[in-house]
């Protein structure tokens, strides 16, 4: 939402945490929240990844395993101090 909107340029840096498609929607299919049909729409009338990815300072991949993910973090937290 934040790139969708001139709230984007309130901040100093923007990070795009991003997923591939499948690993995402069995991930919200596992949440029980909604179906996929549901998540599908959702996904529709977001703005493609593509999109936010030319607006990125930096990108998280988050389509491997949480310690991948974290790994990604901390290595990223190293660029602010």
């Amino acid at each position: 939402m934040l790139l969708e909107s001139s709230a984007k340029n309130l901040v100093d840096m923007i990070i795009v945490v991003k997923c591939g498609d499948d690993a995402r929607i069995q991930r919200l299919l596992k949440k029980g929240k909604h179906t996929k049909k549901q998540i599908e729409k959702i996904t529709k009338s977001q703005m493609p990844t593509k999109e936010k990815l030319k607006f990125a300072d930096f990108v998280i991949d988050n389509s491997g395993s949480l310690a991948e993910t974290e790994e990604q973090v901390k290595k990223q937290l190293k660029n602010f101090k």
